[in-house]
């Protein structure tokens, strides 16, 4: 049994979830107006209540009378007290063609695309009104007959009906809206029978809202189904926010007592009789986890057993292919290529700069001498788009190379696996456990691996430590790059991820490559970031290709989460100039704007974490034209859901990537559970010639003491069957 007073105390109703709040309304008045900064203090009239809420932030160009949605968190500020601070929003415009069209396609069965732009050009922003009030009116358009007006007059009265009980149920206008367009009209019945399968089906919705819904309706506090969602709900959120492969008894039912406000004895013994749950010893793990443990540890054993493979003449070939790359290998990455040749499985790991990607053109180069054959992949599109650029090599993202599929999973499987003789995985430090295992279960019996990675860096978003678990197990060949070769070796930059390793705080010294600015007041912090923005272009570096602004919040941060400093950056860096400005749907989008793809797009063949700067706007072909920095792709608009913003990005997205120059902020409000001594050096490796840090140094005293390893037993599993046994039949 795990030790009490190590276990974390978990609350899966997260501060952010309870004081979280999204609201939309129109601006009654502005208290405050801080005109160098864009910062406001306004009160809105929210709908569809007419309550008066005071919101807090960055709003610029707004004014009364203007209709706005927001996504907020709740505060209390010193002067003007308790109100809403703003984390992202976004301005009603007057008439969105786009948006109503989008909702005709969805909404009524018959109408496509073309049909439906046709009505939005006959009655332009009267459209709703016409549809709800005046449906026969249709008529008038090409093309629509009787028929389908009475098609559209139904279909409008079970829009209403269904969002009128869905409001009366406890939801917003807009949560009601998205929860008829995935239920259909019979919503109201669907939640009434199954209101927790609210939490899986929506992303937004956690335990806390399904709650409400649930007590509204009646459900009994000691419903199975309520029991069952809150187990179930508890172990996900538990391994989300930790990113461990299990979590111990006693810490998971004293969570969920918390949670429901039942005895932990009561508790204990629902989550033993869970089938949905698999338990040993005293670690609880979601099946899928655990069955991935046992999975990647057979694997692994069996692979072990695969006779090493004879190099001759290694010496003089890897002297013909320094000849042939114009490099001079060190010994620690001749025995890391070597390894690799040689081991069914080999670990090679360093710190940022020391010459991984070398190693990389220097095994692909032999394999190619070798006549052997070979597939290169990282876990994101970044990083196999820069491993491609680096090496000159084919490289795709590890769910490309395994033919993902939504809808089916990994086509690359057991049943057909992936038959060459090596696949080389870099970035491996971001891999997590299950895709590990698909990994592993897309190879061949007779494919070698090489896994390349930094294992200083933050673990992968999902659960599970993949590089680490490797290393722990003490089966895996492993070579660890001692020597720095990227930067100069006095560099700033470096050094202080080295001292951040080894949990040791740097000093305040400015240098050519680092700077680093002791400020904590919020708009301090914004104007020293400007400041910092523009030293940067004097010394030539461009302000959006060469600078990325990394911060660890993406929402819930306040002035220093990603969703605020994008729309910061993007009026400072790209304001609004004639007509560059435009909407796709509800977001504005302008020429020029740095943005990111937020999910893998197999058909536009643009990958999750892949940037771009949007260099056209074809209003007639409804596409937007964006340079992904040398490929110039056309994103429909119905695509551009998955287009963000990219003038900040979390230290995690930018990991599999580097840029001239990095400025990076941190706080401890809303940053404090994610300050840890990875996060910190990830962030400060992501600079390759000049780093400026933002913050009060106390934050940095606070990350590089905490580090909390992730829970796994999968080292033990691949010990278990490799020490000592005989080849896994």
């Amino acid at each position: 049994m795990k030790d009490p007073s190590h276990q974390l105390s978990f609350d899966f109703i997260s501060d952010s979830e309870m004081t979280f709040k999204e609201v939309s309304g129109r601006v009654k008045n502005i208290i405050y107006d801080n005109p160098y900064t864009g910062w406001k203090v306004v009160e809105l009239t929210s709908s569809p209540d007419d309550t008066v809420l005071k919101l807090a932030g960055y709003l610029p160009n707004i004014h009364p009378e203007d209709h706005i949605n927001a996504l907020c968190t709740r505060m209390d500020h010193p002067i003007f007290g308790e109100c809403l601070q703003i984390d992202e929003f976004n301005k009603e415009l007057p008439f969105q063609k786009d948006g109503v069209m989008k909702f005709l396609v969805s909404m009524v069965d018959g109408i496509g695309e073309r049909l439906a732009e046709n009505i939005v050009d006959k009655f332009k922003d009267l459209t709703l009104i016409v549809l709800e009030e005046e449906p026969e009116r249709l008529t008038e358009v090409d093309g629509i007959n009787d028929k389908l007006v009475e098609r559209v007059r139904k279909c409008t009265e079970n829009i209403n009906t269904t969002v009128k009980e869905l409001v009366l149920m406890g939801f917003s206008q807009k949560w009601a809206g998205r929860i008829y367009l995935k239920y259909g009209k019979d919503a109201a019945e669907k939640i009434k029978i199954r209101p927790y399968n609210l939490i899986n089906d929506f992303k937004g919705i956690g335990f806390k809202k399904a709650e409400i819904i649930a007590h509204r309706i009646g459900v009994d506090e000691l419903d199975e189904e309520r029991l069952k969602a809150a187990i179930i709900f508890s172990m996900r959120s538990a391994l989300k926010m930790t990113g461990h492969n299990f979590i111990y008894l006693d810490e998971l039912k004293e969570a969920i007592s918390k949670l429901l406000h039942l005895p932990r004895a009561f508790i204990e013994s629902e989550i033993l009789s869970q089938k949905d749950l698999v338990i040993e010893e005293a670690r609880v793990y979601l099946p899928e986890y655990y069955h991935a443990e046992q999975s990647v540890a057979k694997k692994i054993a069996k692979k072990l057993f695969l006779p090493k493979r004879e190099i001759k003449d290694f010496d003089a070939v890897i002297k013909k292919i320094e000849e042939e790359v114009k490099i001079s290998f060190s010994e620690a990455q001749k025995e890391s290529i070597s390894g690799a040749l040689k081991n069914s499985i080999t670990v090679i790991t360093g710190a940022a700069g020391t010459g991984k990607t070398t190693i990389c053109v220097g095994l692909l180069k032999y394999l190619e001498e070798l006549g052997s054959s070979y597939a290169v992949c990282a876990p994101t599109g970044k990083a196999a788009n820069r491993l491609k650029s680096m090496t000159g090599a084919e490289a795709s993202t590890i769910h490309r190379l395994l033919r993902y599929a939504p809808s089916i999973g990994f086509r690359v499987n057991e049943k057909e696996p992936l038959k060459v003789d090596y696949v080389i995985v870099d970035e491996a430090s971001m891999v997590d456990l299950l895709l590990l295992k698909a990994l592993f279960e897309g190879i061949s019996d007779r494919t070698r691996l090489v896994f390349i990675g930094d294992p200083h860096q933050i673990p992968p978003v999902e659960a599970g430590n993949s590089l680490q678990a490797l290393i722990g197990s003490y089966s895996v060949s492993q070579v660890v790059l001692p020597e720095i070769f990227r930067q100069k070796k006095e560099s700033t930059i470096l050094k202080n991820a080295n001292l951040v390793n080894i949990e040791k705080i740097f000093p305040l010294e400015n240098t050519d490559d680092f700077k680093f600015i002791n400020v904590e007041a919020p708009m301090q912090m914004i104007k020293a970031l400007y400041d910092s923005i523009e030293e940067l272009k004097k010394e030539g570096f461009h302000p959006i290709r060469d600078i990325n602004v990394l911060t660890p919040l993406n929402t819930g941060g306040g002035d220093i989460s990603v969703s605020n400093l994008n729309f910061r950056l993007r009026d400072y860096l790209n304001p609004v100039k004639g007509e560059n400005s435009f909407p796709v749907f509800e977001t504005e989008f302008r020429l020029g704007d740095k943005v990111m793809q937020r999910k893998n797009d197999y058909e536009l063949d643009i990958y999750n974490g892949e940037i771009g700067i949007i260099t056209n706007n074809d209003r007639m072909n409804r596409t937007v034209e964006v340079d992904f920095f040398g490929r110039s792709i056309s994103v429909p608009y119905a695509k551009m859901e998955n287009i963000a913003l990219n003038y900040a990005m979390t230290v995690h997205k930018s990991q599999g990537s580097e840029s001239r120059a990095v400025i990076f902020l941190a706080t401890r409000a809303g940053c404090y559970f994610l300050l840890s001594k990875n996060l910190f050096y990830t962030a400060i490796t992501r600079a390759k010639e000049k780093l400026i840090m933002i913050m009060p140094y106390e934050v940095v005293k606070m990350a590089i003491r905490y580090n909390i390893p992730r829970q796994s037993t999968l080292s033990q599993r691949i010990q278990q069957f490799t020490v000592g046994r005989e080849p896994v039949k």
